[in-house]
């Protein structure tokens, strides 16, 4: 529980009873003592290594395990900190050291942060009254057992709204934050996103019918401050003349992404959307965005709201997105971030570069990807082993994971070195590989209308195709600079600035929506890095992570809601084939 954060309210002393006290304890290499204070009650123990844990996770607190001290005490009446036995190889990872005791509620009210670093306690109440404890007594610990926790909570923690498949979430880890909670509406997107970021909690839920409280409290946020709600809520971009916008049900979800800020109560928000909102008459939405935020006198808006142009801050491609951000009033208002690069043009004319570096170009972020044609293996899935890549430049290393990235604080995953992910193969007519063969690079094709990419271009802003109840067509895909065929889901992750171990479903329709309706990362960092600048916190970081089962990426509509416990179909399903 963060110090700044309120506490959730206070029950009675006399309502005793048996309570789990979960408490996140950091373990610091260099200062192996637990020290927590719980008002007149003081919680102490030793850790053990996490190798210890996996091996027995029942093991009773306060014997001996694996030659590891894993005591735990409370005392009551005790003023000064208590120390516990030090731990001789202290874990570099979070601990909960979970007991069950009979301490009221009450007392919980004034739990403070001790020497240890930041902690969080999660209270469950069970059935049961301890006949005769009151207030004050001596308090006993019952059992307990070592869980280890899963988001890392020395960094800031940020929830995801309309997550996707995680491309905002990749951007904001990057920039050093720990994506505690995502909510996903699609359950075949959900499962992606729960792949790529298997440490936080994926909700497959209707934004607007899933509350602050229930992200909290079926997450491990529980009651700790959350530093960043973001998201970019859908929204057909109804204007109307002489009434409210966001009251009209097609706007409504709008409404939702503040209603939920609201309600969890983050120190900042982020809320994205198509750069077409701030013009025309579609302007009033935004601007009742913002009047429902602020009227609530808790939130302020950064002025001008700005549209934030992807290549300049390094992606090879062209994608303009508007950004609101507000920040609580108890905070330091942020500024948007200043461009980093000189972008590139579509057309492949090489821009005079003044003093940013000029940016990526399509044959730096693709170049040195095999040719899937070559494998018949990707004919029937979209992954294939042992393949070559040929020379990377320094945006394609650091996606590959061959070149580390300076600015980019995400949590390692497992690289894969010699593998080739969603990358599934398209099979084109002898007609259409002519054309594509025949068209100029960074002109479109005249038949098609697909842009064949200009290999020292940007990208075109790529596009996410339409929905199953709206024929479920693929979006249009440009033609790749030198081979004669449309680029590959891998190839599209490039140019939006997707590492290689981030995975999509191995269908060509989801992949590209899941890369179309994202952010590319680095514009993310971008928005993520200045509002943690404004609050003066320096990014940490994150521990690597295994990435999620594989079976994520291949589920059915009906496989995923049933892996997410839905009752009911919420997507409809597709009625055209596609690849």
């Amino acid at each position: 529980m963060s110090p700044e954060s309120e506490h959730r309210p206070a029950t009675r002393a006399q309502d005793l009873g048996r309570l789990d006290i979960a408490l996140t304890i950091p373990v610091n290499l260099y200062s192996p003592k637990l020290l927590i204070g719980f008002g007149r009650h003081i919680v102490m123990g030793a850790a053990v290594p996490k190798a210890s844990v996996d091996e027995d996770r029942d093991a009773t607190l306060g014997e001996q395990h694996v030659g590891r001290a894993t005591q735990i005490g409370l005392h009551t009446g005790v003023d000064s900190i208590a120390e516990a036995a030090s731990v001789e190889e202290p874990p570099d990872c979070e601990f909960w050291l979970r007991v069950t005791s009979s301490v009221s509620l009450h007392d919980l009210s004034s739990c403070r942060r001790g020497r240890s670093g930041r902690f969080h306690v999660e209270e469950r109440r069970h059935s049961g009254i301890l006949a005769g404890r009151r207030a004050g007594a001596e308090v006993s610990v019952v059992a307990g057992t070592v869980v280890p926790m899963s988001i890392d909570v020395r960094r800031p923690l940020a929830v995801d709204l309309f997550a996707g498949a995680g491309g905002l979430s990749l951007g904001l880890e990057q920039a050093g934050y720990e994506i505690a909670a995502a909510v996903e509406y699609d359950p075949i997107h959900a499962a992606v996103h729960e792949f790529n970021f298997p440490y936080g909690k994926t909700f497959c839920a209707d934004v607007s019918k899933i509350t602050g409280d229930q992200i909290r409290e079926q997450s491990e946020i529980g009651d700790q401050e959350i530093h960043l709600v973001a998201g970019g809520p859908p929204c057909q971009g109804i204007s109307m003349i002489g009434r409210r916008a966001i009251d009209d049900p097609r706007n409504m979800l709008l409404k939702e992404f503040v209603r939920v800020v609201l309600e969890l109560r983050p120190r900042y928000f982020v809320m994205e959307n198509v750069a077409g909102l701030m013009v025309g008459g579609h302007r009033q939405l935004v601007d009742e965005v913002v009047e429902m935020v602020e009227s609530t006198g808790e939130y302020r808006v950064v002025a001008p709201i700005r549209v934030l142009q992807a290549a300049d801050f390094g992606a090879p491609q062209s994608r303009r997105r508007v950004f609101v951000v507000g920040a609580r009033k108890d905070v330091a208002a942020p500024e948007y971030p200043a461009a980093t690069h000189t972008p590139r043009t579509i057309s492949g004319i090489i821009p005079k570069t003044g003093r940013l570096p000029l940016g990526p170009s399509v044959l730096e972020a693709i170049g040195d990807l095999p040719d899937a044609d070559r494998f018949d293996e990707l004919l029937h899935d979209d992954n294939v082993d042992e393949v070559t890549y040929g020379d990377a430049g320094e945006y394609a290393a650091r996606l590959r994971g061959s070149k580390k990235d300076p600015s980019d604080f995400s949590r390692p995953r497992p690289r894969l070195v010699d593998g080739l992910t969603s990358s599934a193969r398209t099979i084109h007519t002898k007609k259409s590989i002519d054309r594509f063969a025949d068209a100029e690079p960074g002109t479109t094709e005249k038949v098609s209308r697909f842009l064949r990419l200009h290999p020292d271009g940007l990208c075109n802003t790529l596009r996410a195709g339409t929905a199953s109840d709206r024929g479920a067509y693929t979006a249009p895909r440009p033609i790749h600079p030198t081979f004669p065929r449309v680029i590959t889901v891998r190839e599209a992750a490039r140019l939006h600035g997707y590492p290689d171990w981030f995975r999509f479903h191995v269908t060509k329709w989801n992949g590209f929506r899941e890369i179309g309706n994202s952010v590319p990362a680095r514009l993310g960092r971008a928005v993520g890095s200045a509002i943690l600048k404004a609050d003066g916190i320096t990014p940490e970081r994150g521990k690597p992570v295994k990435l999620g089962s594989t079976s994520l990426l291949y589920m059915t509509a009906g496989q995923a809601h049933t892996h997410f416990g839905l009752e009911e179909r919420v997507i409809p399903q597709r009625d055209r084939k596609v690849g």
